[in-house]
């Protein structure tokens, strides 16, 4: 998953999206950032929205948890993640007040609209999901009155890399501190509030750190009991070529797309070599970087009439023309890796870090449930 920006069509006018792993934007994200667009919101908070919103969504997609179903421990364990180093998550580090109102304002956003389409949110998940930043705060004081928090200090210097991690992601001091306005932070309230949610967090690794040791036994024997986990689908390696279809561009009209994607494919009928070249050139996709490269495709994540041609290619085949609602599309399968059980000894690590992170959550979870029975 990540932030993407976007020039809107027929105007120079930059704004923000969440890609999803299947390269779409993620649609209760996009119908949230393009609303702040439509209320003409500045390029930097969509932005800013667009990070935390992309942190949400990626917290909860690799926890198995509905962003519409999301509990308030789930916030707290978000808030915590936030912070684990980013070679334990794949994400920057962070600590975000703002992270929490971001979710907080999503969720708003699609109960106004789905009330106003007569549907009934109130005691629904949105509505559940959408008290969990309201709790925020009652969770923060019990937190921060246990015991445990008495042992726990925040050295000025992690509050100021937090700031200035935060700082970093504008363009400038006067769009770091609108953004801080327009949410009711000055500096001083923003940074107050960062250093709470970071004792915070570090009272909670505290209490995670409780949880019982992983040994070699419990991995092998996780490992036979849950096959299901540990089948891998078919995948293909893949890279595209893609010229949107779009009548109100210039040059790229329906006729006009049909003819450069074809003339793309007569270049490559001669020397196939010539494809991430070509890509980088001429594909219209954020992927002509990095040579059309799309990634580890399984099946389900592409337009149909994608996912049957590349499907049918072999290792390093180029097929033909294709056509989606996108545009004209060249697609190239780099790689076949068939389906089946990948081995222990190749997932051991990842079992391992699992069952740890199970139980530092289980082990935290239990303890945010005495404090809220108090």
């Amino acid at each position: 998953m990540r932030v993407q920006r976007v020039l809107m069509p027929g105007a120079d006018v930059e704004s923000w999206t969440v890609l999803g792993e299947d390269h779409r934007p993620v649609e209760p994200v996009e119908r949230f950032l393009s609303y702040l667009a439509s209320i003409e919101k500045s390029p930097n908070t969509i932005k800013a929205y667009a990070h935390d919103l992309k942190d949400w969504m990626t917290y909860l997609g690799r926890h198995g948890i509905d962003w519409r179903a999301a509990r308030l421990e789930d916030v707290a364990g978000f808030v915590a993640w936030l912070r684990v180093p980013p070679q334990a998550r794949d994400g920057r580090v962070a600590v975000l007040p703002l992270a929490v109102l971001a979710a907080s304002m999503l969720i708003s956003y699609e109960r106004a609209k789905a009330e106003s389409l007569g549907f009934d949110a109130r005691g629904g998940l949105m509505e559940r999901a959408e008290r969990l930043a309201a709790r925020q705060g009652e969770l923060e004081a019990r937190v921060l009155a246990s015991a445990e928090a008495r042992a726990v200090a925040v050295a000025p210097a992690t509050v100021l890399a937090a700031l200035a991690e935060v700082r970093g992601r504008y363009a400038d001091e006067d769009a770091f501190h609108d953004d801080l306005s327009g949410n009711g932070f000055d500096a001083g309230g923003y940074a107050e509030a960062l250093e709470r949610e970071l004792k915070v967090e570090a009272v909670l690794e505290t209490v995670a750190g409780r949880a019982a040791a992983v040994s070699d036994i419990d991995v092998d024997l996780y490992y036979p009991f849950h096959p299901e986990e540990f089948e891998r689908p078919e995948i293909r390696r893949a890279r595209q070529i893609l010229i949107t279809v779009d009548e109100a561009l210039p040059g790229n009209g329906r006729a006009a797309a049909l003819d450069r994607i074809a003339t793309i494919a007569a270049r490559l009928a001669k020397d196939p070599a010539r494809f991430e070249e070509q890509a980088l050139k001429h594909s219209e996709c954020p992927t002509a970087l990095n040579g059309g490269l799309l990634g580890d495709v399984v099946r389900g994540k592409l337009y149909p009439e994608l996912e049957a041609v590349l499907f049918g290619l072999g290792g390093m085949e180029i097929g033909p023309v294709t056509e989606s609602a996108l545009g004209f599309h060249i697609l190239r399968c780099d790689e076949v890796r068939p389906a089946g059980p990948v081995p222990l000894e190749r997932v051991r690590g990842k079992v391992r870090e699992m069952l740890e992170s199970r139980r530092r959550r289980i082990c935290r979870n239990a303890w945010l449930k005495t404090l809220g029975a108090g």
